[in-house]
Parts: C-alpha cells; structure tokens; sequence
C-alpha cells in the first residue's frame, strides 16, 4: 500500500490530506491490526451492496480479480463475504 501511495501521491492528494505524506508499511499494518474483523465485514458488505446497487448488479472488480473482490463475491444475488480475518 505504501508503494501504492508513493506512486499515486498526487492523485490522492487531490481528495486526501497527507501533511506527512504517504503512512509507512507499518502505520498500515498497525492500522489493520486493530480493526475488527466482523465490524470491518458488516462495513465492507455495506459499501459492496452500494457499489452493487449502482451498477445493477454487475460484478465489480476492486482486487483486479472479477469473481473475488477481498473475500467478497458481488453478483445479482448479492454479497457474499469469506472468512472473516484480516490478514
């Protein structure tokens, strides 16, 4: 994700204050060790149903893979998510 960042700085700057630029490897990973895993499920699911809604039930992909978007498959169905760790 760092990577990511560093490479898209400007982009993201355009709708994200970083004041001190781009958070480390280890910011992310601290940040993501405290997240629960079911709250960040039922949250994820919600945002998946959205983006599910607006595009009439086509399959999305967020991950690049178009029949598994993070544990999370989008079809006409709905959501389904998979385990729920976060690793």
């Amino acid at each position: 994700m760092e990577d990511y960042g560093r490479a898209n700085q400007d982009s993201l700057q355009t709708f994200l204050e970083l004041p001190n630029g781009i958070p480390s490897q280890d910011t992310f990973e601290r940040v993501f060790a405290r997240l629960d895993p079911h709250e960040f499920k039922k949250c994820f699911a919600a945002w998946v149903d959205s983006i599910r809604d607006a595009t009439d039930g086509e399959v999305v992909a967020i991950d690049g893979k178009m029949e598994n978007i993070g544990n999370a498959e989008i079809s006409r169905e709905g959501v389904r998510c998979g385990h729920p760790s976060i690793g």
